[in-house]
């Protein structure tokens, strides 16, 4: 009877173990799921804002070859 009732509280210990362990689990892969969620908000950011400026600096290059057609222009009619 000793020996059953030592098994069955070691049962209930190695339950209470697992089922802490589980709860750990759980909060930790909470936190990494909302880790892993900001992460990809910020990845989306960041590649957005290189989008925008890759697009600025096209922009960009066009408008100063405008420029530098305009001036060559200007030279040519004596400006």
């Amino acid at each position: 009877a000793a020996a059953a009732a030592d098994l069955v509280r070691a049962l209930q210990d190695a339950a209470e173990r697992a089922e802490n362990h589980a709860a750990e689990e759980e909060e930790r892969s909470a936190h990494l799921q909302s880790a892993g969620e900001s992460a990809h908000r910020d990845a989306t950011s960041a590649a957005t804002d290189a989008q925008r400026a890759r697009s600025d600096a096209g922009h960009l290059r066009q408008r100063l070859a405008e420029v530098e057609q305009e001036t060559e222009e200007a030279v040519r009619a004596g400006w």
